[in-house]
């Protein structure tokens, strides 16, 4: 047995018009199929215009059909055409969709939170901040680190200084800078690794 594509009393769908399609889509879910399959491409065009995003675009126009199957009853041909109907249901989804935007945005900046990193936009955030913390517990480690010692390896390590220059400037010998920035690395090494 072969289904007809036709709707009882009448001829195929795609012979219908809008507004009979959507008449009948409250007795018939195949007739909104077929309104669905007509304008579709429009609403998707519409939100891709709007957004250039295609996971929202994928939503929007979920949202837009879902919202117009479950308000079915309200089309009035006498208001006008089921296009601007559809295009009027499509535009408070998009309005609700900038009003949810722009309240997280609103939060975001009142927390003063960063937007996630997505695999776009990589992990250079993450990373930065990772080597934000690390210099943060490298500081703290440094500060635990006896004076002289601290000294020494700052002027070696941060400034570049050769030995000579660190044992003038310390009043010392240059094999005594040169054991003053190893004792001083090693301790930092182990209070760098202190949790």
């Amino acid at each position: 047995m072969q289904l007809s594509n036709n709707p009882p009393g009448g001829g195929p769908f795609n012979e219908r018009t809008d507004a009979e399609l959507l008449l009948q889509s409250r007795q018939d879910p195949e007739a909104f199929g077929e309104f669905y399959r007509r304008y579709v491409r429009n609403m998707i065009a519409l939100f891709w215009h709007r957004t250039r995003d295609r996971d929202v675009v994928s939503d929007l126009v979920a949202e837009t059909f879902a919202n117009a199957l479950e308000n079915i009853e309200r089309f009035n041909a006498a208001k006008g055409s089921p296009r601007q109907w559809l295009y009027g249901i499509a535009n408070n989804q998009l309005k609700k969709y900038w009003r949810r935007q722009s309240v997280s945005e609103e939060i975001r900046q009142r927390l003063k939170l960063e937007t996630p990193t997505t695999p776009t936009s990589g992990w250079n955030q993450i990373e930065a901040f990772e080597d934000e913390l690390d210099n943060e517990r490298l500081l703290k480690a440094l500060d635990r680190v006896p004076a002289r010692s601290r000294q020494a390896v700052k002027m070696r390590v941060v400034e570049q200084l050769e030995y000579a220059e660190i044992a003038e400037r310390l009043r010392c010998s240059p094999k005594s800078a040169r054991d003053l920035v190893f004792r001083g690395l090693k301790r930092l090494r182990t209070e760098f690794k202190r949790p």
